[in-house]
């Protein structure tokens, strides 16, 4: 009796802890928006990264919303994924981070592309908004530096110089 007792037991507790690893890893809820900033802060522009994720603490996710940046931090010298949550901590990042990648070359299209893939596995959503966040200029190729991406220099016009006849 004892020992069916405890094979009961036994059975019903692996059931429910077999239960409750599956329920971990249940299909995230699909949400209305995902937003993706992809900040490479591996710049002069690294100060700027901390602030501009502060500002999106501001309103953080939501039940509607997920706010999910891939940062690159000269101070942290790696590249984290963060889950943008609400606080009012103007000074700390205090929104957790997901994934730490360490080094990670963000220069290199196929982490955008593997970002964009992660977060879409993750992060489900009906829309998906992509923020490439930089100077804000956007990537084009020079015409004063043929073969370069990169932003445009000063007096080094987008427009080509020969007028249409």
């Amino acid at each position: 009796m004892t020992l069916s007792l405890f094979r009961g037991f036994s059975m019903l507790s692996t059931t429910f802890c077999l239960f409750n690893a599956v329920a971990a890893h249940a299909a995230p809820v699909e949400k209305e928006w995902t937003l993706l900033v992809y900040m490479n802060g591996f710049n002069s522009l690294d100060d700027f990264t901390t602030a501009d994720l502060n500002e999106m603490e501001k309103i953080g996710s939501t039940d509607q919303t997920s706010i999910v940046v891939q940062w690159a931090s000269l101070q942290t010298k790696a590249v984290k994924r963060v889950y943008v949550t609400k606080d009012q901590d103007p000074d700390q990042v205090t929104s957790p981070v997901v994934q730490n990648l360490g080094q990670t070359d963000m220069g290199d299209y196929r982490n955008l592309v593997e970002f964009v893939r992660w977060a879409h596995e993750n992060y489900p959503a009906k829309h998906y908004f992509i923020d490439v966040w930089n100077h804000g200029s956007g990537w084009h190729r020079s015409r004063c530096q043929p073969g370069r991406r990169s932003v445009r220099p000063p007096g080094c016009s987008r427009r080509p110089s020969h007028r249409a006849a």
